[in-house]
């Protein structure tokens, strides 16, 4: 087993303005609806009678209506000539498949993935197949009308498990004429629940009927990136802030349906990231039960158990691995594959490890529930021709990307969008996370003209501390560096030695670690920083060293998971940066530090009590206290509005990418100047 290359993240810049276009949904209609006669009954069956208390009829080639006061002309809308040119006829029903390949293809739940419509996630201005986004609906409260929600939508849950409706029937999906010819297995199939499969439960009728019922769209319905820390991103976010990133989903819509809800003050759970994540994983536990209760020996119709990673080339119908792993690496478990060898088809198999994915207490429930699962460590779920088997496939592999996290380095932004892969003119930059431990605020960033790489902390799930403090985490990510450029898609600009030139830079604590990583770097032979970009990283304030403690517990409530795990890590970083020696350029290295520009915040953080804080101690000096260090330090340094927690508030990000970019072209073209 090998991982997978790590998913492409695309870029996240914010739209500068919350209006966006959005292109008009489409409605086909069934040809026979569009006759002129199935049009004219429409029409006339909406006008009634006239004073006479004859019917009104409508006579299409003299496009009038008879009247009790004679014939009078019609509207162009109630013309069928002119409502049949406006409405998009359907498209025929495929015909029979024919082909292996058609086959293997029109059964493939990933290219399915892809022939969902277009759909923009509005936060980030990215445009991407449906399956990749979350949809979010407004929804009104069922008690308190008045009261308005925006909650997940049903594109991804719909479906996973078979829904059977009356008329022709078959669990191919392909139809029977006589519904009593169906095997006995499933003329009863259960009623799922959300806690529980009752197995015991009947279904009234021949037909099947299952009490799951696909639920309606909402009419109000935008979409984000399936992402968590995207989600939790907004859930974290409070006040004006706050309401402008969650508005900027819906605030592109027209039409009279948005006019009945007020959206600003549509409420969004603090734990929607964990809520939809809690979602999936009690859809995907339910449908494997209700699977495994129809996969028995000898055939083994969904589920089949092997006995090691050798025997499931030998499974017929594989389509991917479910795994109880004993061990959680979220890195390495967000993207594995099997390559199957001398495969003619399904030559890479996706493996999903559920101890991770599905979190304890849903891995309890399920081998609890499930005897193929309490006794074997490894399943291959098949790939049965149904709709219901390609959408649990789906969701299996978009609970994958929703949770997962991304290669470190991870790509933010490629130099041109238009040939992601190609190599650049410009230097690249790796950008170090902040004090919180995540690149969140890197993504928001608009095109900065160069390769963006985004480096976060790796403990910042499990909370191991870095007993190395700031030189350990150096090291470390220098490792993290180089193994990016050695990457063979690396687009490296060398430089007259035949290494590789570099831009470093961060937010905060960013800007001290691309210090420290540039100091290690010095003496490399095939990598050269050539300059430094500090987003606000104030001069370390140096309070006596005092043992690392964790936020307390009331500090803690009301917090969302990734909150709490922010404040955890953030309490670690200020440890370590009271304790950091700073590094020093001496001997034969002296006066070959690279250059380094500063961005700027202008505003001291609000206090109550009117104090500065010990970040804006040095905020009246313009070098942000540098000159203890080193004497005229910065290169440039250019201001932008906002404190030093907010400068990457949507509302500021076209300043703050202006001033990043700016730097960065400085440092670049100062660099050629000079060599």
């Amino acid at each position: 087993m090998k991982r997978c290359t790590a998913v492409f993240a695309g870029r996240l810049p914010i739209a500068r303005s919350g209006i966006q276009t959005r292109s008009r949904r489409c409605i086909s209609y069934a040809k026979p609806t569009l006759t002129q006669e199935a049009l004219l009954e429409q029409i006339e069956s909406q006008l009634g009678d006239d004073l006479d208390g004859k019917p009104m009829r409508i006579d299409p080639d003299a496009k009038t209506v008879n009247t009790a006061a004679g014939s009078l002309p019609i509207s162009p809308i109630m013309d069928p000539a002119w409502i049949k040119s406006k409405r998009r006829p359907r498209k025929n029903d495929p015909g029979k498949i024919s082909g292996q390949f058609r086959k293997k293809l029109s059964n493939n739940p990933f290219a399915e993935a892809l022939m969902t419509p277009i759909r923009r996630c509005m936060n980030t201005d990215t445009l991407l197949p449906r399956y990749f986004l979350q949809d979010m609906e407004v929804v009104s409260h069922p008690d308190r009308p008045e009261e308005h929600w925006i909650t997940p939508g049903p594109f991804s849950l719909d479906s996973v498990i078979p829904v059977y409706t009356s008329g022709p029937w078959s669990p191919t999906g392909q139809a029977h004429t006589n519904p009593k010819n169906r095997p006995e297995s499933y003329a009863n199939p259960p009623t799922i629940s959300s806690d529980a499969i009752n197995t015991d439960s009947k279904a009234d009728g021949l037909d099947g009927s299952l009490q799951v019922e696909r639920r309606r769209q909402s009419p109000v319905t935008n979409y984000c990136l399936s992402r968590l820390s995207l989600v939790e991103a907004l859930s974290e976010k409070a006040g004006k802030s706050a309401r402008s990133s969650r508005y900027r989903m819906f605030g592109s819509r027209s039409g009279m349906v948005t006019s009945t809800y007020n959206i600003h003050d549509a409420i969004w759970r603090p734990d929607m990231g964990e809520m939809i994540l809690r979602q999936q994983r009690r859809a995907v536990v339910d449908a494997l039960i209700y699977r495994a209760t129809r996969s028995k020996d000898p055939d083994f119709r969904f589920l089949q158990s092997v006995n090691n990673w050798d025997e499931v080339k030998n499974i017929e119908k594989r389509g991917s691995v479910l795994w109880f792993a004993d061990r959680v690496d979220p890195v390495a478990d967000s993207f594995a594959t099997l390559d199957i060898q001398h495969a003619k088809w399904w030559k890479k198999m996706p493996v999903h490890n559920l101890t991770w994915l599905l979190g304890g207490d849903e891995v309890h429930r399920l081998r609890e529930s499930s005897e193929i699962f309490r006794n074997n460590d490894i399943v291959v779920l098949k790939l049965w021709r149904s709709e219901s088997m390609r959408k649990l496939h789906l969701l299996l592999w978009r609970m994958q990307v929703f949770v997962s996290m991304e290669k470190n380095p991870e790509i933010i932004q490629p130099e041109e969008w238009a040939q992601p892969t190609a190599g650049g003119r410009a230097v690249p930059v790796f950008l170090i996370h902040d004090g919180g431990g995540t690149t969140f605020a890197y993504h928001c960033l608009e095109p900065l003209g160069r390769s963006v790489y985004g480096i976060h902390n790796p403990n910042f799930h499990n909370q191991e501390i870095f007993e190395g403090g700031i030189p350990e985490m150096g090291r470390l990510y220098t490792k993290f560096i180089k193994e990016a450029i050695a990457e063979p898609d690396f687009p490296a600009r060398h430089n007259q030695d035949g290494g590789v030139d570099i831009l470093l830079g961060g937010w905060s604590m960013g800007g001290l670690l691309s210090l420290e990583i540039a100091r290690l770097l010095a003496e490399d032979l095939t990598v050269r920083v050539i300059g430094i970009v500090m987003c606000d990283s104030v001069y370390p304030f140096q309070d006596p060293p005092k043992p690392a403690q964790a936020p307390a517990a009331s500090a803690e409530e009301g917090k969302t998971k990734n909150q709490i795990l922010s404040m955890r890590a953030m309490t670690a970083a200020r440890q370590m940066i009271t304790t950091w020696a700073l590094p020093v350029w001496d001997g034969h290295l002296y006066g070959r530090r690279p250059k380094i520009s500063l961005v700027r915040a202008t505003e001291v953080i609000p206090n109550e009590d009117g104090a500065n804080t010990s970040i804006d101690v040095y905020r009246s000096q313009r070098n942000l206290g540098w000159d203890r260090y080193e004497e005229n330090m910065f290169t440039e340094i250019v201001d932008v509005e906002g404190h030093h927690f907010n400068m990457f508030d949507f509302e500021y990000i076209p300043d703050v990418t202006e001033a990043v970019k700016q730097c960065l072209d400085s440092l670049d073209s100062v660099w050629v100047a000079s060599s």
